[in-house]
């Protein structure tokens, strides 16, 4: 016979597997949904961008590593665009290989799904009924209608925009790994069997030396064996993140290859797009110049007439571009932006990452004495 002292015990028993199961139950499905704490800019970031619903760059990170990995897997090479709802760009990355019309698609399939709030895919009809009209209207703004272009959608509000260009049939499915790696699971994509790190970067050893140009077949599909490899940007921008970090700086880094395509670029979270145009303009100097932008500064001085036709060609004379240089032969070029005295000794710590040692420029801003705590970047 079961005493009371005995029911009272298994009926406490049974509360507690409810209550795990329950528990249980819910972190899956925190999982499936993803969590928007993870998932979007918070805290001092989010004042400072004066956005609480703008897509984090470690989630950016996250999508982009699963779509690469997927693209391993199935044997091509991706690259990734993910844009804030306005349109800027929080995180870009380009896997050895890609072509320039590549990088390009990718964009406008993101820039797509932003205007549609939709895969890029839809709207513009098929082969036997094409929507022409529907069609050139996104065109028009830059974008294009055709798979690879997803939004990220965090409880019904709008975040940002995925797109991914690089194999005919895989790149909504790339996309869509993407996503799931931060818990927006979509119908014909699985989650991953575990967490994605931002730092799981495929190619991309954490530690040792990496290739600082396309080699083997990407260098073959490339057409060329001079410019900056996928592993080696992603090497330099972290260096260059990490150092700011280390002097309170939030920085936005960009760079290009020989052509002047993306091959990698992120904006740190409460940082704001104006400032991610003075990195782009960086890079773009020191590219077409083959100068620091500080030595370009210095060259030009107070000659207004050139100042004035440099900024009309979308150049910046500001501290942070560097062109990369190895057995002098340009393979690239860094921008940075932050804080004016911090941009150019965060680019060369990113250089000095790879084994590329930079002498600073002559006559740049003096390094402050003390970092400020509490001063947002420029």
């Amino acid at each position: 016979m079961v005493t009371n002292l005995a029911k009272l015990q298994l009926r406490f028993i049974s509360v507690c597997v409810a209550t795990g199961m329950l528990f249980g139950a819910f972190a899956i499905a925190a999982f499936a949904q993803g969590s928007p704490s993870s998932v979007v800019i918070t805290g001092p970031a989010a004042t400072r961008a004066l956005s609480k619903a703008d897509i984090s760059l470690d989630a950016a990170m996250r999508m982009v590593n699963a779509c690469e990995q997927f693209a391993t897997k199935n044997n091509f090479a991706a690259v990734s665009y993910v844009l804030d709802p306005f349109g800027s760009i929080v995180y870009v990355d380009r896997m050895d290989g890609v072509r320039p019309i590549e990088s390009e698609e990718a964009l406008a399939r993101a820039k797509a799904a932003l205007f549609n709030r939709g895969a890029s895919g839809g709207g513009g009809g098929n082969a036997a009924n094409p929507n022409i009209p529907g069609q050139i209207r996104v065109q028009m703004r830059g974008g294009e209608q055709r798979p690879g272009g997803l939004t990220v959608i965090m409880d019904n509000e709008f975040v940002g925009a995925i797109g991914v260009a690089g194999s005919d049939t895989m790149d909504e499915a790339c996309a869509r790994a993407g996503l799931a790696a931060v818990g927006i699971v979509q119908p014909g994509a699985a989650a991953p069997d575990q967490p994605v790190s931002a730092q799981d970067r495929p190619g991309t050893p954490a530690q040792g030396n990496v290739a600082l140009t396309l080699t083997g077949a990407a260098a073959k599909r490339a057409a060329t064996k001079t410019e900056i490899s996928g592993a080696a940007a992603f090497r330099i921008a972290e260096a260059c993140r990490a150092w700011g970090k280390q002097h309170n700086d939030a920085t936005i880094v960009y760079i290009l290859d020989p052509s002047g395509n993306i091959v990698h670029a992120y904006r740190e979270d409460g940082t704001r797009p104006v400032q991610f145009d003075s990195a782009s303009d960086k890079a773009k100097t020191s590219l077409l110049t083959r100068m620091t932008t500080i030595d370009l500064n210095n060259k030009v001085g107070n000659d207004v007439p050139t100042q004035v036709r440099y900024r009309l060609r979308g150049l910046d004379l500001g501290p942070g571009g560097i062109p990369i240089i190895v057995d002098d032969q340009l393979i690239g070029t860094i921008g940075v932006a932050g804080q004016d005295p911090l941009d150019e000794p965060c680019a060369i710590a990113g250089l000095a990452a790879v084994g590329i040692t930079q002498k600073p420029s002559a006559n740049g801003p003096p390094l402050p004495t003390q970092q400020p705590q509490t001063q947002p970047p420029r």
